[in-house]
């Protein structure tokens, strides 16, 4: 009886609790500039041009920022600054990914596409 009080209790706490949900913020764009840091911290940003998404420069420099904090482990957030620096050497289009919500402010994952 206590296990299903308990298991009753969880379900309820569990399907009160509204998630973030991450989205793809910008695609088929290209990478235009890359900075190494935003505000001095632990963090790259990038502009990305010619794509779809609401984080894609349409007229006023939009930046897209990539904080480590964001990424889970460094060796992810290395990646995606190799990422994106290759889509900027290259010319290659990207879709950009926030994993935590639609913002500009917390990109974590970059795809560079053969196009």
């Amino acid at each position: 009886m206590v296990n299903k009080v308990v298991l009753t209790a969880a379900i309820a706490l569990f399907s009160s609790v509204t998630l973030a949900q991450g989205e793809y913020i910008a695609t088929n764009a290209t990478i235009t500039k890359v900075g190494n840091t935003a505000g001095n911290e632990a963090s790259f940003w990038v502009v990305a041009e010619n794509g779809t998404g609401p984080c894609v420069t349409t007229g006023t420099q939009n930046n897209i920022y990539f904080p480590k904090s964001a990424a889970g482990t460094e060796k992810i957030f290395d990646r995606a600054y190799s990422a994106a620096l290759a889509a900027l050497a290259s010319g290659k289009p990207v879709n950009i990914y926030n994993y935590l919500d639609g913002t500009c402010n917390t990109a974590v994952a970059i795809e560079v596409l053969a196009n």
